[in-house]
């Protein structure tokens, strides 16, 4: 997050001032510039001088300090969600270390949250499914202890349950879905089909099948109210696998479901954190589970 001072030097070097020129009457230059580095606090009195000579109010300095903020999240964000949909995990990892590094993460909570995600992205790639769940815990110990959830809690547990154990994601799911039945997420529901998505491949994972079920029918419910037609044919093939898993009868829909999502998925724009937290970890799910492949593949061809 760009600092009071790191803003002043942008705004003088805009003007093409010097740090001579801005100080003359108000400060000496060593203060100006220890000022720009954070380590000097002027009075009110004198701040306000250096802004005014800046030709800025100090209403207009907030804002200016408040977009400059808000455009280097903006950075980090898009930056590091380019490189997760290109796959490039070696570039994620190289940026994650350069540039968007613990000190960067430390300026705000939602960095901090944003880098701890992406090294579970990383992490989820390296070690093919495998993750250090205790890394990740303070995400969900946030949303735990969060009372009211807003977009962002629910933007934030949709990108990161995977990293959840699987008993804790079954906790937030749960904690999800009360604060649904008493309406208290009305009007923020653009990424619950995404997050129950995500829960059931959880559940699937974890050979629970029931709960899978469970999470498929709610993601569907609202995929069907919110026109989303990847998700409500995720949910549908989520639902086909669980189903089969507890019958040992495969849907004689779902291998072409299958083939729809592969379509879909490489030549439609997918919803928001979908691609890479859906049919990936879909696909994933499959190769990790080649038995209940076999068995789908024999019982379609019985039929």
């Amino acid at each position: 997050m760009q600092t009071i001072g790191a803003v002043l030097r942008s705004l003088r070097q805009d003007k093409g001032l010097t740090q001579a020129q801005l100080a003359h009457g108000i400060m000496s230059r060593s203060h100006l510039s220890e000022l720009e580095h954070q380590n000097y606090y002027p009075t009110y009195d004198k701040f306000l001088r250096l802004v005014n000579r800046l030709g800025l109010s100090l209403d207009e300095f907030q804002r200016e300090l408040t977009l400059q903020q808000e455009n280097e999240a903006d950075y980090y964000a898009h930056r590091s969600n380019d490189l997760v949909n290109q796959c490039d995990f070696i570039g994620l990892a190289n940026f994650l270390k350069t540039e968007f590094t613990v000190e960067i993460a430390q300026r705000s909570l939602y960095l901090q949250h944003k880098r701890l995600t992406l090294l579970g992205e990383l992490e989820f790639h390296q070690q093919a499914g495998q993750i250090d769940h205790a890394k990740y815990r303070l995400l969900f110990t946030y949303l735990l202890n969060t009372a009211h959830w807003h977009e962002y809690e629910i933007r934030l547990l949709t990108n990161s349950i995977f990293l959840a154990e699987y008993p804790l994601a079954k906790t937030l799911g749960n904690k999800m879905s009360k604060k649904i039945a008493s309406h208290e997420l009305y009007g923020r529901e653009k990424n619950i089909p995404i997050l129950f998505n995500n829960l059931a491949e959880l559940a699937l994972q974890n050979n629970d099948p029931h709960q899978a079920v469970i999470y498929c029918d709610l993601a569907q419910h609202f995929a069907h109210q919110m026109n989303d037609l990847y998700n409500q044919l995720l949910a549908t093939i989520n639902r086909s696998l669980a189903a089969a898993i507890l019958t040992q009868q495969a849907d004689s829909h779902l291998a072409t479901n299958l083939t729809i999502l592969q379509v879909i998925s490489c030549n439609l724009p997918i919803p928001k954190n979908a691609r890479m937290n859906n049919s990936n970890a879909l696909k994933n799910w499959i190769k990790s589970n080649r038995k209940w492949v076999r068995i789908f593949c024999q019982i379609l061809r019985d039929q």
